[in-house]
C-alpha cells in the first residue's frame, strides 16, 4: 500500500494539519493535533500509524469584585482574560530547570494607576505616588490544570487612590510581573473592599 503524506499549516498559525492518503485498499486519515478523523472508508482496512502532537498553552483570566462591607452587596467591575507577559514564560522555564523555586513563586497582586493597554513586554505596574500597593495572595486549585490566586484590598486600605490596573507578581525576581490587566478607573473608598481572583490554566 502506497502512502502519500502532505502537510499544511493554517494561515492563522494554528496546529499543523497532516493528511496521509492510502491508495488502493485502505482509508484516508486526517490528523489535526490529537484528533484522528477517518474521512473515507474502503472495503479493506489496514493499520496506519500516525504521529500525535500535543501543544500546551497557558491562559490567564481575572475577576475583579467590589464588596460593600456594610451591606454585603458584591458587584463585578471586571471579568475577562488577561495578558501573560513574556516574563511569565521566562520564569516558568527557569522554574522547570529547578532554579530557585521560592523566588519564582507567584505570591502578590500589585495595584497600579496606569490605564495603558497591556503589552507582552510589560515588566511591572505603575504604582501610585504614595508607593507600591501589594497584597499577598492565597492559592487554590479549581482543576488539575489550573491555579487561582485570590487577593483582597481591605476597606481601610489605599482609600482615595484611583486604580486602573492590576498585576500578578513573582516573589523575588526582576522584573516581577507575570500577568497584567488594565480596566476602567475606579477609586478606592471605605467601606468598599476590592477582591481579585486570578486564574492561570494550562491546556
Amino acid at each position: 500500500m502506497e502512502i502519500n503524506e502532505k502537510s499544511h499549516k493554517p494561515q492563522d498559525g494554528g496546529i499543523v494539519l497532516k493528511k496521509r492518503q492510502a491508495t488502493g485498499s485502505g482509508r484516508v486519515v486526517e490528523v489535526v493535533g490529537e484528533v484522528k478523523r477517518p474521512s473515507v472508508e474502503f472495503s479493506k482496512v489496514r493499520k496506519m500509524e500516525v504521529t500525535e502532537k500535543r501543544i500546551m498553552e497557558a491562559r490567564g483570566s481575572v475577576v475583579f469584585k467590589v464588596l460593600n462591607t456594610e451591606t454585603g452587596e458584591e458587584t463585578t467591575h471586571l471579568e475577562d482574560h488577561n495578558l501573560l507577559v513574556n516574563n511569565f514564560f521566562v520564569q516558568m522555564l527557569r522554574l522547570f530547570a529547578g532554579q530557585d523555586f521560592d523566588a519564582r513563586q507567584i505570591d502578590r497582586v500589585a495595584w497600579g494607576i496606569s490605564g495603558t493597554a497591556e503589552a507582552v513586554t510589560d515588566e511591572a505596574v505603575t504604582p501610585p505616588s504614595s508607593g507600591n500597593v501589594l497584597k499577598t495572595v492565597t492559592a487554590s486549585f479549581p482543576t488539575d490544570s489550573s491555579v487561582k490566586f485570590t487577593a483582597r484590598l481591605e476597606k481601610n486600605e489605599s482609600n482615595g487612590i484611583a486604580f486602573r490596573e492590576v498585576g500578578l507578581y513573582f516573589k523575588n525576581v526582576a522584573p516581577p510581573l507575570a500577568a497584567r490587566r488594565s480596566f476602567d478607573v475606579i477609586t478606592k473608598s471605605d467601606p468598599f473592599e476590592f477582591i481579585i481572583e486570578w486564574t492561570i490554566t494550562f491546556f
